[in-house]
């Protein structure tokens, strides 16, 4: 049983442009090659409207991207960002509380845990890259920022600041994490 339009049977193309007809203009009319009327139906206009950063109007929202040093400077002063990453069974993104240092992402998570297992190479020196990101939107307003960091996380052995970083989830989580950036981008959002 075949449902739906037979493919070997298209009707034909009708021919000739689409003229306005005299009037209202509410009904648009093809002719064809010799001037016949053959169609009359509804007229459409569409209209497309771009928008750049510089040309949004006065209260409408503006999209701007953000250099890096903003980015930073957003993201610095630590909270909840979410961590990406690929796992064998497919990608995933948990939230994690973390602290800039030296430029870097630090986080902490519990041994045996999937960021301990998931974000090891296996290989000396090698980097597992992650995704990280962080926002902060006002649905009020409907204005905010987004940031993305993208790098090689690194489990960290050596030293490490013991109070960086507060564990919102409890219990015990001293592997500390760090994500070195390769790339940082970010956006906002706000009225013109």
């Amino acid at each position: 049983m075949r449902l739906g339009m037979d493919y070997g049977k298209r009707r034909p193309r009708l021919p000739g442009p689409l003229v306005p007809p005299p009037g209202d203009g509410r009904r648009c009319r093809r002719r064809d090659g010799n001037g016949t009327l053959v169609a009359d139906a509804p007229l459409r206009i569409i209209v497309e409207v771009r928008m750049t950063e510089d040309t949004a109007p006065a209260g409408m929202p503006r999209l701007d991207r953000l250099d890096r040093e903003e980015c930073l400077r957003l993201i610095s002063p630590g909270g909840v960002g979410r961590v990406a990453f690929n796992n064998p069974t497919g990608p995933v993104i948990l939230p994690v509380n973390y602290t800039i240092e030296q430029g870097a992402v630090l986080f902490r998570t519990a041994l045996g845990g999937p960021m301990d297992a998931d974000l090891r190479t296996g290989i000396e020196g090698a980097d597992f890259m992650v995704a990280f990101e962080v926002d902060h939107i006002d649905e009020s307003t409907r204005e905010g920022w987004s940031v993305l960091v993208r790098g090689g996380a690194h489990h960290i052995t050596g030293d490490v600041n013991k109070n960086a970083v507060e564990s919102w989830a409890g219990g015990d989580r001293p592997l500390y994490i760090r994500i070195s950036p390769n790339e940082v981008s970010g956006r906002r959002i706000q009225h013109a």
